[in-house]
């Protein structure tokens, strides 16, 4: 009998990165959590996500028995640009998906990441810069860590070329700790390099005030590279770049934190959203802004609060007014939203699932009326409209937020066929 997990952990060895993603279905699923959690509880780091290209919407959302990880399978929903209806390219992925799927753009480039589950211990990558009409591969011999925001990419204005980083860890179920690490690509997807980790950055001066008990996001800005931590000490934005000459603290000159330890919970690209749906070219994209969420948690009686920091070039930073949230919120999704803006999805008491959307130029919040029973993440839509994409199980819901109405309305449903049971050791 074939030890699948020494197979599967060997394959990055010994093929190539685009037999890997051919030959990857071999490889089972898993018992590993897509949530991740934060060191503070506090907060919880998002796993779905949407994200822009000029070519179209993508969306990463779990589906399937979500209350086992055996038969939860993540779904990769795009609707290409110019048209009103979504489709699944689920299949593009070629392994199980029962880890999670993180995805990142940049310009005219989808780049997805598989996170590992049972006997897949590494990070198959692909990436389309057509919308999904041709595949590449690429691998990270590591695990990605689970939330939405351990990969990124980045455009370098040549049509073959793409810088991406990435959080990474040994062990697939690793969410935290010491062992997770920074890597950097060499050039191809399918070589990597690690640029810091966690003990590299505690052992730093530009530690001092943050006390970063994890790596929680990575992003860029401009053609910097941005990590984001979580803090245990007030003080600090929780934003740090990494290079050759080590850790240094980024972010806003001014602490956002006011007396309250910072989480970055995710990051996401204001430049894709403005090349929406041809509303606009790749080569806008490419100069737009990098956000970056963060989770601000007081001292005792202070409720907690929610701030985008955001820069076009890692130097220059813009900070949005506080979204003050109760003690039991979760962050359950970050992304764009039309019109430059971006999104932030909550779920509070009772389950009420809360939409907060700004447009790029205000930076000021709105709040929007109850998303639909089981939204799991926010889209652009059709027009510049706004989607909530909900999740029954096998049933993929699509409603689009009416403005004049103030209300949802659902425009298309999606039934997906999961093959319970295919993912058992």
């Amino acid at each position: 009998m074939i030890n699948l997990r020494v197979a599967c952990s060997r394959l990055s060895a010994v093929l190539g990165a685009a037999a890997l993603a051919s030959t990857l279905s071999a490889c089972g699923a898993g018992k590993t959590s897509a949530a991740a959690s934060s060191p503070d509880a506090q907060w919880t780091l998002p796993a779905a996500t949407s994200t822009v290209t000029p070519q179209g919407v993508w969306a990463a959302v779990a589906m399937g028995h979500l209350g086992d990880p055996l038969n939860t399978f993540w779904q990769l929903p795009s609707r290409r640009a110019g048209r009103a209806t979504w489709t699944n390219q689920v299949e593009a992925t070629a392994t199980a998906t029962n880890g999670g799927l993180i995805l990142a753009s940049a310009g005219g480039t989808l780049l997805v990441g598989i996170r590992p589950s049972v006997d897949l211990t590494f990070s198959p990558l692909i990436y389309t810069r057509n919308g999904g009409l041709k595949w590449s591969a690429g691998l990270l011999d590591t695990a990605l860590t689970p939330a939405a925001g351990s990969l990124a990419v980045r455009a370098t204005g040549t049509a073959s070329t793409l810088t991406a980083s990435a959080l990474t860890s040994d062990a697939a179920t690793s969410t935290k700790g010491g062992d997770v690490k920074v890597e950097s690509d060499k050039g191809s997807l399918s070589s990597w390099r690690t640029v810091g980790d966690l003990r590299s950055l505690d052992a730093s001066t530009a530690n001092r005030g943050c006390g970063a008990t994890s790596l929680t996001a990575v992003g860029y800005s401009g053609a910097t590279l941005v990590v984001g931590a979580a803090c245990s000490q007030a003080g600090s934005n929780g934003l740090f770049t990494v290079g050759p000459g080590g850790w240094r603290s980024a972010g806003p000159s001014k602490s956002v934190s006011a007396g309250s330890t910072v989480t970055v919970l995710a990051a996401a690209s204001e430049a894709d959203s403005r090349a929406a749906a041809g509303s606009q070219s790749a080569s806008a994209a490419v100069a737009a802004p990098e956000a970056f969420l963060l989770g601000l948690a007081g001292p005792a009686g202070e409720p907690p609060r929610l701030v985008v920091a955001s820069s076009p070039d890692g130097a220059n930073w813009q900070v949005s007014p506080a979204i003050t949230v109760t003690s039991t919120t979760a962050v359950v999704s970050f992304g764009p939203a039309p019109a430059g803006g971006l999104f932030v999805l909550t779920r509070g008491p009772r389950n009420a699932l809360t939409p907060y959307v700004t447009d790029g130029p205000s930076f000021a919040w709105r709040q929007l009326p109850s998303a639909p029973p089981g939204t799991a993440t926010l889209a652009e839509g059709h027009d510049g409209t706004l989607e909530a994409l909900s999740v029954n199980d096998t049933v993929l819901s699509f409603s689009t937020f009416e403005p004049a109405e103030d209300e949802w309305v659902r425009s298309q449903t999606m039934h997906v066929n999961i093959e319970f049971g295919s993912s058992n050791p």
